[in-house]
């Protein structure tokens, strides 16, 4: 006699194999992860060079968060390394502005950031939001004529 299994129990074990299977991505990113933490933590004590040192070792392990060139900008400013700064808030806000399922939470995460320091970064972040809708609707206009907005 032949047993007929439900196909929902086949699904149950082929989705319980799959999230039993370790991922190396995942291990990957829990160090990215924790690279971002050490480094905001070192930042927000004050210790720049060591925040410079951990978000640049985020950064050179492959990270794609935002947050990761945001505080190592921030650190930058602090050491006085302002161009340098500019160029990886350019970065995070290139990198935000691909992110567009918002997977990375910025504008919470860069909460405790003010005065100054916050303008320059949101003067980065307006300027890859207007360089995104303006390639946006450029794109709408060669697809779909010019009446598209």
């Amino acid at each position: 006699m032949h047993r007929i299994i439900a196909p929902s129990i086949v699904a149950l074990a082929l989705a319980g194999a799959a999230l039993s299977t370790p991922r190396t991505v995942t291990a990957q990113d829990a160090v990215l992860a924790k690279l971002y933490g050490n480094g905001v933590h070192a930042y927000f004590a004050g210790d720049y060079v060591d925040a410079h040192k951990y978000l640049t070792a985020a950064i050179d392990a492959g990270t794609r968060d935002p947050r990761v060139y945001y505080y190592r900008g921030l650190a930058y400013t602090r050491l006085g390394r302002e161009e340098m700064a500019a160029d990886d808030f350019q970065t995070g806000a290139e990198l935000e502005m691909q992110d567009v399922n918002n997977f990375y939470p910025v504008a919470q995460s860069l909460a405790r950031v003010q005065g100054s320091q916050r303008m320059m970064v949101e003067d980065h972040r307006t300027e890859a939001r207007l360089a995104s809708y303006t390639k946006a609707v450029a794109a709408r206009k060669a697809r779909f004529g010019d009446d598209a907005t």
